[in-house]
């Protein structure tokens, strides 16, 4: 049960971590459009 809870975690916290890598690889994209726009 206990590592079962450990992996869930290590799951959450990879999601949430892919999660953070797209915003800002979508924020890197849409920063130079509103400049030069």
């Amino acid at each position: 049960m206990l590592e079962n809870n450990v992996g869930l975690t290590e799951t959450v916290y990879f999601v949430v971590k892919l999660h953070k890598m797209s915003f800002t690889v979508r924020l890197v994209q849409f920063t130079p459009f509103c400049l030069f726009s």
